[in-house]
């Protein structure tokens, strides 16, 4: 995480100089969001955010790059109203880890999760090692659907896929991480980020050791 803060100060020095998308644009509305404001949700929702990519990603090297091309997306690319530049960051991170990964529901030649049997975790991390041992497709569907509250037309949209497909990918993803719709849908995002702030970010070594594995070699 050291990384993507020192890439933070950086980028958005940068942007302060004039690189970034509309800096010193005089013509720009103060309707649209600015490198500022962005600098601001990035840095206030960097745990959020990079817990985010991390869920997606299943790899702590790989959250990171998607964490950094988000950033740099986000102020270098389209113009985003301030009313939806919150919601932006995730969704580039979610399109960039999407990018990343290509995760399709047909990937039959995926390997399987390493190591079936439930985690010996503390509960509190439970439900990040169940996630993180899914398959890329049910994993992607079960974050956007569950966790982003993302409709099945959307996910389907995002994915490249049909919502049937979405919809047995959530279906796979709940039976397989043994996790109930209603106790993962209380499981949001801030509420991991608070975690992972209070645990110092170092939730990968308390994961099971087969999903560390899986981590490391994602």
């Amino acid at each position: 995480m050291n990384t993507i803060s020192r890439y933070l100060r950086k980028t958005f020095e940068h942007a302060r100089n004039g690189s970034a998308v509309g800096a010193t644009d005089s013509r720009r509305l103060t309707d649209y969001a600015t490198a500022a404001d962005f600098q601001e949700i990035f840095t206030e929702e960097v745990d959020a955010l990079y817990l985010l990519a991390f869920l997606l990603m299943a790899n702590h090297l790989r959250a990171e790059a998607c964490l950094v091309s988000g950033i740099e997306e986000c102020v270098h690319g389209t113009q985003i109203f301030k009313e939806w530049a919150r919601s932006w960051a995730r969704r580039t991170i979610i399109r960039n880890a999407i990018h990343m990964i290509s995760p399709r529901s047909d990937s039959a030649g995926e390997a399987p999760p390493t190591g079936a049997r439930a985690p010996t975790a503390s509960p509190i991390y439970h439900p990040l090692a169940a996630v993180l041992r899914l398959k890329s497709f049910e994993r992607f569907v079960f974050v956007m659907s569950i966790f982003e509250k993302y409709s099945d037309h959307e996910c389907s949209s995002l994915l490249s896929c049909s919502v049937q497909e979405v919809v047995r990918g959530r279906s796979r993803a709940l039976q397989e991480s043994a996790l109930s719709d209603g106790l993962a849908s209380k499981l949001m995002l801030p509420e991991l980020g608070q975690l992972a702030t209070h645990h110092g970010r170092h939730t990968e070594p308390q994961l099971h050791q087969d999903v560390q594995t899986e981590c490391h070699t994602g």
